[in-house]
């Protein structure tokens, strides 16, 4: 009876001995992960669920500041400029912290960098809960919470870019639902929270709940693609922020448009209850409830505009410049405004220019960098946009101190926005054959 020999073929990470019969198991080099092109679907929905939520704990956080504006006043007796530094640091924090994101996330990950910013988001919002003064609470709630905020929505947005191409921007449109549910849950969660526990256990519970992000950061499965060569070095390693993007004029003139873009996106919210009750003489649920409103037709919005610049010849930038005009005629009629229902009507058409604004601007930064360098154009882009967010905060409420009212907020709201849709209309007129060009490819 003769015997048959089973011969098998030795893996990458066994090695056989001829000497001996057995098999020699070798601790080798995992092999490197292929590479793929954006799967635009299976688990990048997934991702796009993490993100929904991370980004919702942005604009949740920035309306419930907003909601607490007054009583901060009243604890610590501080005038609105002092009361506008803690929103500056909140938002510029977000900016100003974005290249040093940009450097972690290029060393360890997405997944690492946003689990992070969870955990500074709820140290940042509890350790509030516990201030004694003013300064205390620009430290926690200003500086540790907008720092944890950078840190969690950056790599968010980036995982949604790289694992969409042709989908981008409806991926990117669901995703800023989230924003839009938030912050119409934030502001009547809030108050209720405030009236039941006071001030500092509303933002004690608010606090718990950012803890969330945590669990959507690690939600961000590592995705390795082809377009990622183009970023390494001559060694072979990643670069860790890619100044080679400087070289684009596209990019350096949609950078310094989003840089005056951006801070006329939250004047208006975070100004928007404390001004409904002083100027227009709107009771507190009333006031609250106008942001429930806004929040209702941004959430409406950001489906709907990713959808038609998917499936339309529209592309983001013309998108943005029509609903940035429509906005900052907004800002322009709101002042003169006395009825509740028409201040609701203007405040739901304000809230749908921003919510459709707010997934074409990554949209647009995609289209001009690519998504390998998608990290490091955020990085270099929040330098920019740090400058502007945190000196326009302050010097709003400098000019309300100065003025003796918050109608200077919607002026100066309405000048930013004026400015931005002109700069996006000579950026549609003199790159007009670049857009339609990446129209053309991302539709092949």
């Amino acid at each position: 009876m003769s015997t048959q020999s089973i011969h098998r073929t030795p893996s990458a990470s066994e090695s056989v001995s001829k000497d001996s019969d057995c098999i020699e198991i070798s601790l080798a080099q995992e092999p490197k992960s292929k590479t793929v092109e954006p799967p635009d679907g299976g688990y990048g929905w997934v991702i796009v669920a993490a993100a929904f939520v991370g980004h919702g704990s942005i604009l949740y956080n920035a309306r419930a500041v907003g909601v607490l504006l007054l009583d901060l006043k009243n604890e610590f007796e501080t005038p609105y400029a002092n009361l506008n530094i803690l929103f500056s640091l909140l938002i510029g924090c977000i900016y100003i912290a974005a290249p040093i994101v940009s450097i972690f996330g290029n060393r360890f990950g997405s997944r690492a960098t946003a689990i992070v910013g969870g955990l500074l988001q709820f140290i940042g919002i509890c350790g509030a809960a516990f201030s004694k003064s003013m300064a205390f609470t620009h430290i926690f709630l200003g500086l540790i919470t907008g720092l944890g905020l950078s840190f969690s929505a950056m790599p968010l947005s980036v995982e949604v870019g790289r694992y969409f191409s042709k989908r981008r921007s409806l991926a990117l449109g669901v995703q800023q639902i989230g924003p839009s549910v938030f912050q119409m849950i934030s502001p009547p969660i809030t108050q209720y929270l405030i009236d039941c526990y006071g001030w500092r256990g509303a933002l004690l519970i608010t606090g718990a709940l950012n803890l969330n992000v945590v669990a959507c950061g690690a939600a961000l499965r590592p995705i390795h693609l082809k377009s990622d060569s183009e970023t390494k070095d001559e060694k072979g390693k990643k670069k860790l922020l890619d100044m080679s993007i400087f070289r684009s004029k596209k990019f350096i003139m949609y950078t310094v448009t989003l840089s005056i873009l951006s801070p006329s996106l939250f004047i208006m919210g975070y100004y928007l209850v404390a001004y409904a009750k002083i100027h227009q003489g709107f009771s507190e649920y009333g006031a609250v409830f106008l942001l429930t409103l806004s929040a209702i037709f941004s959430l409406a919005a950001r489906p709907i505009t990713g959808f038609i610049e998917s499936y339309t010849r529209f592309t983001c930038f013309t998108m943005m410049t029509l609903l940035s005009g429509t906005t900052a005629l907004c800002y322009l009629i709101y002042p003169f405004l006395k009825s509740y229902w028409m201040s609701a009507i203007i405040q739901g058409i304000f809230a749908f220019g921003v919510g459709g604004i707010s997934p074409m601007m990554i949209s647009g930064l995609t289209d001009i960098v690519g998504p390998s360098r998608l990290m490091s154009a955020f990085g270099i882009q929040g330098i920019s946009g740090a400058a502007t967010s945190m000196l326009t905060q302050p010097f709003v409420g400098w000019l309300s101190d100065v003025f003796e009212t918050l109608s200077v907020v919607m002026w100066t709201g309405f000048v930013l926005m004026t400015i931005s849709t002109i700069l996006l209309l000579i950026y549609c007129f003199v790159f007009h054959s670049f857009v339609n060009n990446l129209k053309k490819s991302s539709n092949k």
